[in-house]
This record gives C-alpha cells, structure tokens and sequence, in this order.
C-alpha cells in the first residue's frame, strides 16, 4: 500500500510524503505506482521549473518534499499534484491512502 502524508498548516501547503510500494501488479507493470511515482516526480520539477525553493528526498518507495513558500504559484503546484493523487486514490483505494497532518509552519 501507498500512503500520503499531506502536510499543511491551516489552508497552507508545507510538504507531502510518499511511502510504500502499491503491489497492485507485478514490479514494472503496477500502474498505481507508476501514476504516483509520475505525480511526485512532476511536483519536483514544476517546483524546480518555477524558481521555488524546496527539498527533495527520493529513493525506491519513499518521497518527501518539503515546502516553505505560500506563494500562489507553489500553491497551486501542491495543490494540483495532492488532486491528481486523490484522483488514483478514487480508482484505486485498495492500493493507496491519502491523510492529511496539521502542522507547524517549518521556519
């Protein structure tokens, strides 16, 4: 199983976190993973792409990005990256659980 952790403080987006492997089909087959894998690592370079500080650790089976900018255009980013994963999470609930952290700003 997959599991996101969505981490914000009130409506402000600070990070996500990526965990696990979905097994829903064979290694190199599993569309799950494949469309997970494909949303963090575009969260990366549209982040990257705009000038936006953040950091980024990606290894096999875990992601984590953290976020220190409330600008409208990281926001929008985060924002349509945790949609696009809410979206698989629609289709495929068996393989991946989304959850959201109320935390304290990082800085």
């Amino acid at each position: 199983m997959i599991k996101v952790s969505v981490f914000k403080n009130q409506d402000i987006f600070l990070g996500i976190e990526i965990t696990g492997h979905a097994q829903s089909a064979e290694y190199g087959k599993d569309l799950v993973c494949a469309g997970v894998s494909a949303i963090a690592i575009g969260l990366n370079n549209a982040l990257d792409t705009k000038g936006i500080e953040f950091n980024c650790v990606a290894n096999p089976g875990y992601f984590k990005l953290d976020l220190n900018d409330s600008t409208i255009v990281a926001q929008t980013i985060m924002y349509t990256g945790v949609e696009q994963l809410k979206t698989i999470q629609e289709n495929y609930s068996k393989y991946i659980r989304i959850g959201n952290k109320e935390v304290k700003p990082w800085n």
